[in-house]
């Protein structure tokens, strides 16, 4: 196991009679960064051991919409216009399913309510959409952070996962943890060091005629179709977002530049899981991953990915590799994970009320996020 660290919107002003502290208001945009904001961000990013390429990811997420989905950016300005931070949100109305299956009713139910904002401060770049606040130089992150999750919180509800308290009202639900891990200098000797099955679930993928594969670039599109694919098969847990992740993938697997690789496993002559990345400097964001289950099994495909995955981390020498929350068993055995929690924000006591009732009979529950993701959670 590898050790681990951690690495609708607000109203564009306060309230009236309202005064605020920060020498900064706040406006939402779903236009890409213009070149000047994209400086004022790039210190940061570089201090963060990334570098501004990673706006070109954020600016995909932005502009890959759905119906019930809509990512944004939130921008703190100054008086002078200049930016002094920026954060991406999802609003989410389709996280019925998410919490609570494919019901039509629950689904119905909810999107005929409020929106959910969610964000992911657990990590940089993973899934195009976690971050933990860009701020301008000489711009305090906390004191940023704090001042944005108060402006959010003015909204019926949110989801924020985090592993500090947000410092306004919350439901606190102990959640699974984020796989962010420094890059070993030889991680396949690491990893089988660590783990006594796992050369076996090597050589066993490597005996069916395994292989994965390199692709850097945009993704062909032959293999999209079939990767894509993958992602029929039930998952016990999944984003708030779901609906628009068929977008993110298509704006994902399209974005210029050198730092988009890909790794594909292949069984039997067909590709059957794969794994997307972002390299910016010294920093590797996975961006999405699957592995389908065909006939006959995948053979320890997810295994073989992982190790591939670290392998490809060192050899474009990046420092860290965020592979997003621990979603399954397999990830979390092999990778470790920073306990987090994930924070219902809501200033409405009923809506906190209605949280805390409906958690434990949703996806959500402890019970369910253990069985599925192998990390026992203790009660929040």
């Amino acid at each position: 196991m590898l050790s681990t660290t951690t690495s609708g919107l607000p109203s564009t002003g306060g309230r009236p009679g309202e005064e605020s502290s920060v020498p900064w208001t706040w406006t939402t945009s779903r236009r890409p960064l213009d070149a000047r904001d994209r400086d004022r961000l790039g210190p940061d990013l570089d201090a963060l051991g990334a570098d501004r390429s990673l706006l070109d990811v954020f600016d995909a997420t932005v502009a890959a919409g759905g119906r019930w989905t809509r990512p944004t950016w939130l921008l703190a300005r100054g008086h002078d216009g200049l930016l002094q931070g920026a954060i991406l949100v999802v609003l989410c109305r389709d996280y019925g399913p998410s919490f609570f299956g494919p019901s039509l009713r629950a689904a119905r139910l909810l999107r005929a309510g409020p929106a959910l904002w969610y964000w992911d401060r657990t990590s940089l770049g993973a899934d195009g959409v976690s971050m933990p606040g860009l701020v301008a130089p000489g711009v305090s992150r906390d004191e940023f952070v704090a001042d944005a999750v108060r402006r959010l919180s003015r909204r019926t509800v949110g989801a924020l996962v985090d592993t500090a308290p947000p410092g306004v009202p919350h439901v606190r639900h102990t959640f699974i943890g984020s796989c962010s891990v420094p890059v070993p200098p030889d991680p396949r000797q690491v990893l089988l060091g660590a783990h006594r099955n796992l050369a076996r679930k090597l050589r066993r993928f490597a005996g069916r005629g395994g292989e994965v594969r390199r692709v850097d670039g945009p993704l062909p599109a032959d293999l999209r179709d079939r990767l894509r694919a993958g992602y029929a098969v039930p998952r016990p847990v999944n984003p708030p977002f779901l609906e628009r992740y068929p977008h993110l993938l298509q704006a994902h697997w399209s974005l210029a530049g050198p730092g988009l690789v890909h790794l594909v496993a292949w069984l039997d002559g067909q590709p059957v899981g794969y794994h997307s990345f972002w390299r910016a400097a010294r920093h590797l964001s996975m961006l999405s991953g699957v592995v389908a289950r065909p006939p006959g099994g995948s053979t320890h495909a997810y295994e073989n990915l992982m190790v591939a995955s670290l392998e490809l981390a060192r050899s474009l020498g990046c420092e860290r590799a965020d592979f997003g929350l621990g979603v399954n068993a397999a990830k979390v055995s092999l990778l470790g994970t920073t306990p987090n929690a994930l924070h219902l924000v809501s200033r409405l006591p009923p809506v906190r009320g209605g949280v805390r009732l409906l958690l434990p009979r949703s996806r959500l529950s402890h019970e369910n996020l253990a069985a599925a993701t192998g990390q026992r959670l203790a009660a929040s």
